[in-house]
C-alpha cells in the first residue's frame, strides 16, 4: 500500500510531466518535487523510480549536452536505489536501459532492456511499449555492430506491430528501425503500409 507521501510525490510529478508551456508553475512544481522526496525519511522503490522519472524527463530544447547528461545520471542513480530495494521493480530496468541508450552506451542499455519482464509488461501498460521494447532492443544490437541480432528484433518488432489495433500506438515505433535500415527497406514499407490502413480504417 502506498504512504501519503509517496502518493503526494507521484501526484506532483504527474502534474509536473504534463505542463509544457507554462514555466512559472513548473519551476514551483519542480522545486515542490524535490522539497517533498527531502522529507521523505526512508525513500522507498516507488519513490526513488519517480525521481528517476523526474530527472530524466529534467530538460527542454535549450538544455545544454553537458547538463542533459547530468541529468541523466542523477536519474540513473536513482532507477538503481529503486531496484537496490526492489530487483524486480521492472520499469526502472526499462528506464536504466533508456538513461544508457541516451549516452549511447549500448552494450549496458541492452543488459537493463533484457531484464525487463516483458509479461509484466503487456499487463501493466499498452501493447505498444513491450513492442517498442523489442525495436529498441534491436537499435542498441545495432548499434554494438551485432546486426543480425539487432535484425531478429526488428522483424519481431514489426511483426508484433502489424498486430496493433489502435492507430495511435503506432506513433512511437519504427523511427529507430528506419534510422538503422533504410525508408525504403521491406520491414518499413510494411510497417508505413499498416499505418496508411489503420489511419483510414
Amino acid at each position: 500500500m502506498r504512504t501519503e507521501q509517496t502518493q503526494k510525490l507521484i501526484d506532483k510529478y504527474q502534474k509536473y510531466s504534463q505542463i509544457f508551456e507554462n514555466d512559472t508553475l513548473k519551476s514551483l512544481l519542480h522545486t515542490e518535487i524535490l522539497e517533498l522526496y527531502s522529507e521523505i525519511e526512508n525513500p522507498n522503490t516507488e519513490d526513488n523510480y519517480t525521481m528517476g522519472l523526474f530527472h530524466y524527463g529534467d530538460y527542454n530544447e535549450k538544455t545544454s549536452k553537458d547538463l542533459l547528461d547530468k541529468h541523466i545520471y542523477t536519474a540513473i542513480s536513482f532507477f538503481e536505489k529503486s531496484i537496490k530495494s526492489d530487483s524486480n521493480y521492472y520499469m526502472s530496468y526499462y528506464y536504466l536501459g533508456h538513461c544508457y541508450q541516451d549516452l549511447g552506451q549500448y552494450k549496458q542499455a541492452i543488459t537493463y532492456y533484457l531484464k525487463v519482464n516483458q509479461n509484466q509488461l503487456k499487463a501493466d501498460f499498452s501493447l505498444w511499449r513491450s513492442v517498442l521494447l523489442f525495436e529498441l532492443i534491436g537499435f542498441c544490437y545495432w548499434k554494438t555492430n551485432q546486426k543480425d541480432i539487432g535484425m531478429n528484433y526488428f522483424e519481431r518488432t514489426c511483426s508484433e506491430y502489424l498486430k496493433l489495433e489502435d492507430y495511435y500506438d503506432l506513433f512511437p515505433i519504427g523511427d529507430l528501425i528506419e534510422e538503422c535500415l533504410s525508408s525504403t527497406h521491406s520491414l518499413v514499407l510494411r510497417m508505413k503500409g499498416y499505418a496508411e490502413v489503420k489511419n483510414s480504417e
